[in-house]
Formats: structure tokens, sequence, C-alpha cells
């Protein structure tokens, strides 16, 4: 599912339509709509998962260093112990 299905998916589950009628609103190029509302409930919705997209990534960069972190700290103990 794209992510302008699953907006016209909420979308039409909010507003209590058949998710077939949002196809009728949108712009030609079909990215975007014509009715200044839901266009701007669109962009809301796409700038809501690119900022959960950049926290997700932000979060997996910090494990992978955690996890470089723990294996340095792991391989001079042993180190140590030798």
């Amino acid at each position: 599912m794209t992510r302008q299905e699953a907006f016209e998916a909420h979308w039409a589950d909010v507003h209590d339509l058949p998710v077939e009628t949002m196809q009728q609103y949108r712009f030609a190029s079909q990215d975007g709509y014509r009715l200044p509302g839901i266009a701007a409930a669109y962009r809301n919705f796409c700038a809501g998962w690119d900022a959960r997209d950049d926290e997700a990534k932000a979060q997996l960069d910090d494990l992978r260093l955690e996890a470089q972190a723990d294996a340095c700290r792991a391989e001079y103990w042993q180190g140590e112990q030798s």
C-alpha cells in the first residue's frame, strides 16, 4: 500500500466514506489533491510519516553505535584477561 493509498483509507474511514470516492479528488498527475482541505491533510499526513522515518533512522543509527561500542568493550576486556 502506498502512502497515498494509506492516507485515502484513513481519510475515508474518519469521514465515513467509501475509499473509492477519494480517487476523484486526485490531481490528474495522481500526486496530491484538488480540494484544499484534503490537500492540506495529505501534506500533514506525509510530513508525519517523514518525521517518523527520520526518527526511526536516527534510532537505528544510535543502536548501531551502541552495538559497536559494546563490541569494542568486549574485545578490550578479552585482551585484558588474556
